[in-house]
């Protein structure tokens, strides 16, 4: 489609809404006594319900007639359990998006449905902001909690202190040591909702961007979501930093024969998968990631294993 969307129709209702992105709930007098949309509703809740809030995101339409229109009210929406019909709630219908009362209602629609990239100290120039965009919730569910840090310390080194201004202080044996570092966290939000990330660090002395992390929310990876994301931020980047040379990456090593076993293994056992397994596929996950991105990795000549660089 023109705005970039593609749309499903009914064939598989079930399949269509448990795996979309949006679920657009067209509110008409004929929808708001449908027994089917209104079981289409509450699947389409349950599944958002599911996902933490990530998918399906519910958006309604409004259509120009309706008795509503007449009495000047707007109404409640029934919600039903979609395999038994039971009615399990009332969702209460919000107007933003209803051309007869929003003149830019279908515009601002499509920029709401629309991923949006965001970066600290860009767009995003205060503490209060970045955090009503509840990405940390996002970092959380992405990364376990070794893999993360404090997020009041994220806080600090991107509003505070890595600001792209000369930092100094003094060492017994080496006397007064100086650097220049800007850290950025881009956000990627559709819907008013952060749903990938990424924190990068560039040091002015070097010329070189660290990659601290970057990632997708797993409901939004689908159509290379990601690699986009990067792609974007890595635009940014040459916009705050021209002189900049290349991107460092720093990954964890794998065990590439643990990453064999465990395949062959859920192959005939696909229920026996452990905490360690998943810590494992992980790692290798992720640098076939940055692999497909383009980067490069530093191995033995010999082994063909990767190296500890420092």
């Amino acid at each position: 489609m023109v705005s970039g969307f593609s749309v499903a129709s009914h064939a598989d209702s079930r399949n269509e809404i448990e795996g979309a992105h949006f679920f657009i709930l067209l509110v008409s007098d004929k929808s708001l006594a449908s027994d089917r949309i209104q079981r289409e509703l509450g699947l389409a809740c349950a599944r958002q319900r599911e996902t933490g809030g990530y998918q399906p995101i519910v958006i309604q339409v409004f259509t120009r007639q309706g008795d509503w229109r007449k009495l000047r009210t707007v109404p409640s929406f029934p919600v039903r359990d979609f395999e038994t019909g039971e009615r399990t709630d009332v969702l209460s219908l919000n107007q933003s998006f209803d051309e007869l009362t929003q003149p830019q209602a279908r515009k601002a629609l499509i920029g709401f449905m629309r991923p949006t990239l965001t970066v600290a100290r860009g767009d995003i120039m205060d503490v209060k902001s970045f955090n009503e965009t509840e990405v940390f919730k996002l970092y959380a569910g992405l990364f376990p909690p070794n893999e993360r840090d404090d997020p009041e310390d994220i806080v600090h080194w991107v509003f505070d202190t890595d600001l792209g201004t000369v930092r100094s202080f003094n060492l017994p044996a080496l006397g007064r040591i100086s650097y220049q570092l800007d850290s950025r966290y881009f956000i990627l939000s559709v819907a008013n909702k952060a749903v990938g990330l990424g924190f990068l660090t560039y040091d002015y002395d070097s010329k070189l961007a660290y990659v601290n992390y970057v990632g997708v929310q797993r409901c939004w990876r689908e159509g290379e979501l990601a690699k986009a994301l990067f792609l974007n931020i890595v635009v940014v980047l040459a916009d705050l930093f021209p002189e900049y040379e290349a991107l460092i990456l720093e990954v964890e090593r794998f065990d590439v024969d643990a990453v064999d076993a465990t395949i062959e293994q859920l192959k005939t056992e696909p229920a026996c998968f452990s905490s360690e397994q998943q810590a494992e596929i992980r790692k290798f996950l992720r640098i076939r990631f940055y692999h497909k991105l383009g980067f490069f990795f530093f191995v033995d000549a010999a082994t063909g294993r990767p190296l500890v660089c420092r």
